[in-house]
């Protein structure tokens, strides 16, 4: 059985576009070749910590820092599967996802419940990780493995679980328009949902991610004006929070490609320009 596309397209574009910058967050500025370097010795520690093929790994953090997306990678790479959760006050049942996705290992960079599953910091895999030799990992993954279960925020229940697989994220991507990532795709929501995804696809076709967190009308308009021309993909309470700052109502310099989601845009907000 042939190893998962998804992956070893990523990683095949991580070595080919080596030189160009592939992530940005604040001063921090990576090229594609390190992405792949720090993932690759992220996943040589989760394979020292037991985490292989069809082994279960979970990811908490508190924030939108870049070491969720190499982690994501490394979890790829191992043929894991993968859950990622941004905690927060829109979060709700992270003790019941911590049993319900059934991990091996939770790493978190956070104080997270106790439900049995092994525990690391996120900071001290981060720490291990940077005495490891950066050599290329084999990608265990294969097409039919589950390699992400992605959870609903819990606000009518308890979280929903949906599983997808590498050949599912694969065909997902396969009907990207030619040249769609030559625009700088800024990353100002969760990556631990559909923005991380966003990202690993931006970096599969060659372009360059840059992470804005906190988001910020302002910040927001600044990132796009310094990186245009500028994709992004946005809550709709973002949206209205362009709509009503006087800065970015009326446009946003560099704004190219906006796509949106979690509830439907309500036409009032926009009536009213």
């Amino acid at each position: 059985m042939r190893a998962a596309r998804y992956v070893t397209e990523l990683v095949g574009a991580l070595e080919r576009y080596s030189g160009r910058p592939a992530l940005g967050s604040g001063p921090l500025v990576m090229e594609f070749r390190e992405v792949l370097d720090r993932a690759c010795r992220l996943a040589r520690v989760l394979a020292e910590e037991g985490i292989g093929r069809g082994s279960g790994l979970a990811c908490v953090t508190g924030a939108n820092r870049p070491d969720v997306l190499l982690v994501r990678i490394a979890a790829h790479l191992q043929g894991a599967r993968l859950t990622q959760v941004l905690a927060g006050p829109a979060l709700h049942g992270l003790d019941f996802i911590l049993r319900d996705c059934r991990p091996d290992l939770v790493v978190h960079d956070l104080p997270v419940p106790d439900t049995g599953a092994r525990r690391l910091g996120l900071d001290e895999l981060v720490r291990r990780a940077a005495h490891v030799e950066a050599t290329t990992v084999s990608v265990r993954a294969r097409e039919d493995d589950v390699a992400r279960v992605t959870y609903t925020g819990g606000t009518t229940g308890l979280p929903k679980g949906v599983a997808s697989t590498f050949g599912a994220m694969d065909a997902r991507n396969a009907v990207r328009p030619a040249g769609w990532a030559e625009r700088v795709h800024l990353s100002v929501t969760s990556l631990a949902q559909r923005s991380g995804g966003r990202c690993l696809e931006q970096w599969r076709a060659g372009g360059r991610v840059e992470i804005l967190e906190p988001f910020g009308p302002r910040e927001f308009a600044e990132a796009c004006l310094r990186l245009g021309p500028v994709s992004t993909y946005l809550t709709t309470s973002m949206v209205y929070r362009l709509l009503d700052d006087p800065v970015t109502a009326y446009g946003v310099p560099g704004l190219e490609v906006v796509s949106y989601g979690d509830s439907p845009v309500h036409p009032n907000g926009f009536g009213r320009r």
